[in-house]
């Protein structure tokens, strides 16, 4: 599966039913290339929430299924790392 198609995906978490957003950034391995993480833009307390200033970092263990248009995870948010 392509990024573009990957970014355009709503992450949804099961643990609570909240969407996420959607994915902004994948974390690679530089050996295996493999994916180690995905980050979703967490919704800064801006005018109307239309700028991110943080990102929510998910492990891929913490993915449950990549559906046709959502990612769905189990996740603590509040224990999540976040970066700028």
């Amino acid at each position: 599966m392509r990024y573009c198609h990957l970014r355009q995906k709503q992450v949804i978490n099961l643990i609570d039913g909240a969407r996420l957003g959607c994915i902004s950034d994948l974390i690679l391995d530089e050996c295996s290339g493999r994916i180690c993480a995905i980050a979703v833009p967490m919704p800064c307390n801006s005018f109307l929430g239309v700028f991110y200033t943080k990102q929510i970092v998910i492990p891929f263990g913490n993915i449950v299924k990549f559906g046709d248009d959502t990612v769905l995870v189990e996740v603590d948010v509040s224990l999540c790392e976040t970066v700028k």
